[in-house]
């Protein structure tokens, strides 16, 4: 064959080789990409980011987990948050697999999961191992803004919590028997039946769709802490702890028992009101706690439409119970609270005491109580930053001791002994803040479940705070629109038709 002949074979030949091998390499990526990937997440709330305590909990899986998203697309947005979630999870982690089943598509598929779960609505996540399953309400993974209703607009996503409630689930499956939460009773404590706004039923409602067992303890009938016991919960009393009560609490936490004490200011109902003495604060002053005889308030952090009973915090110690508060730059509300803090006695020299949360320094602890409603700082009142609540632990051997508070002066006690052989506490010196009233407003739902987990070491299930998804918006003025609208409309337009005028002058040289 001819040289000249040739050539056009081998040019040919040549191209052809190149798009072979170009496409090979093509699916080649493509599919190294699919295996091998990296997610990143520039959104400045992390919302496309799961949070340290969730991939150390997929970190220790060891077992397989099937998440099945039924969720009908709706044109709300919760669909395709699920769907990016779980995701995440499964990019996460080996063990994690995902289904996405759209229950109006594909009916005959939607009813085998129906009768396999059975599941009584739709509308949900199910989160199943091998031998067990667990149910996740579409309600439990988003809170919902109306108010754009009057206005006929739908309802927008103003909170999202996939990631806390499919975790807890997941955690509740690889875990072992339900911890047994106890509230005493007797005292005027609420009660977690009680669904009035000074009540703990929604608490305990949470607490129980987290693989907690709840019961009560009427304390002044029975001698001992019931057998089991894993969390002893005192919330709100108003009336004094008999002196054998406090024994008896004392020999549970001896014994390495748990206390979650939410303690805030009970006053009596004669004028001038005074505070009630619940026998609580020399005991607590046992273990390192000094509970004060006053009400705080913090001018600088009102809420508003409240009184300044009323206020809001946002400074956090560092501590595992306020780790997630920290990240997530969100406050607490708190009302008719009085201060909490690590004590100088005997109880110091035992326990390491960490302040959870404080008021800015112009709040104030309000210690004539004779003067109230009226709140005026006066020269005897406990100047802030006010302590709220603390943590108390057993002391370790100091290995350069962390700061609860960043740059300022430490308030918990040098760390001598071994930690984990004793009791742990979490004081506040609020109730308010964690019943039906409040239990939901900002984090405080957060701190309240960081708390529990912390006492009954469930640290892997601390709280996750909500995601807020962003609503980026473009504002521009009416020069930027006509700018805009002249870019366009003329100006791409026309610099697609000058370089084609270009190009042509161009080739006719």
């Amino acid at each position: 064959m001819n040289r000249d002949k040739a050539r056009p074979w081998i040019a040919g030949g040549s191209l052809g080789a190149a798009v072979v091998l170009g496409a090979l390499l093509l699916v080649m990526l493509n599919y190294l990409a699919g295996r091998y990937y990296h997610r990143s997440d520039w959104t400045s709330v992390r919302l496309y980011s799961l949070s340290e305590t969730t991939e150390q909990l997929l970190r220790e899986l060891d077992e397989p987990v099937e998440l099945i998203s039924f969720l009908p697309p709706a044109g709300d947005g919760l669909a395709e948050a699920v769907k990016e979630l779980l995701e995440r999870y499964e990019a996460a982690s080996p063990e994690i697999t995902t289904r996405f089943i759209d229950p109006l598509r594909s009916p005959l598929e939607a009813e085998t999961l129906v009768q396999r779960f059975q599941l009584d609505q739709d509308s949900v996540v199910v989160v199943a191992t091998t031998t067990d399953r667990r149910i996740v309400d579409a309600q439990e993974l988003v809170e919902w803004d109306y108010s754009g209703a009057s206005q006929g607009l739908p309802p927008k996503i103003s909170g999202f919590y996939g990631e806390s409630a499919v975790s807890n689930a997941i955690l509740q499956l690889v875990e072992g028997d339900k911890p047994q939460v106890v509230f005493v009773r007797g005292h005027g404590e609420g009660s977690p039946e009680d669904t009035s706004a000074e009540g703990f039923s929604e608490l305990a409602r949470r607490l129980s769709a987290q693989h907690f067992k709840i019961s009560d303890w009427v304390s002044l009938n029975t001698p001992e802490v019931p057998a089991g016991t894993d969390l002893v919960v005192l919330a709100g009393p108003r009336i004094p702890l008999q002196p054998a009560e406090l024994e008896a609490l004392g020999r549970y936490l001896d014994g390495g028992g748990r206390l979650l004490a939410l303690v805030d200011l009970s006053l009596s109902d004669n004028l001038p009101p005074r505070a009630v003495e619940l026998g609580l604060a020399p005991w607590l002053s046992g273990y390192g706690v000094e509970l004060g005889v006053d009400l705080v308030t913090d001018p600088q952090r009102p809420v508003v439409f409240l009184g300044s009973e009323t206020f809001s915090v946002d400074s956090f110690g560092d501590h595992p119970v306020t780790s997630g508060l920290m990240d997530g730059r969100v406050a607490a509300v708190l009302s008719l609270a009085r201060s909490a803090g690590a004590a100088a006695g005997d109880g110091a020299g035992m326990y390491r005491v960490t302040e959870l949360l404080r008021t800015t320094p112009a709040g104030w602890a309000e210690r004539d109580l004779g003067s109230l409603p009226e709140l005026e700082k006066g020269d005897d009142d406990l100047s802030g930053p006010v302590p709220l609540g603390v943590a108390v632990e057993p002391r370790e051997e100091p290995e350069g001791d962390l700061e609860p508070f960043p740059d300022e002066e430490e308030t918990a006690a040098e760390e001598v002994g071994e930690a984990g052989a004793g009791p742990r506490l979490v004081v506040f010196g609020d109730a308010t803040f964690a019943s039906n009233a409040l239990l939901l407003q900002a984090s405080n739902e957060t701190l309240i479940r960081n708390a529990v987990n912390w006492l009954v070491e469930r640290e892997t299930q601390l709280g996750i705070p909500p995601k807020e998804p962003e609503h980026v918006r473009l504002n521009l003025d009416a020069g930027q629109v006509r700018n805009l609208r002249f870019l366009s409309l003329l100006g791409l337009p026309g610099l697609a038709a000058l370089i084609g005028v270009l190009i042509w002058f161009r080739r006719r040289r």
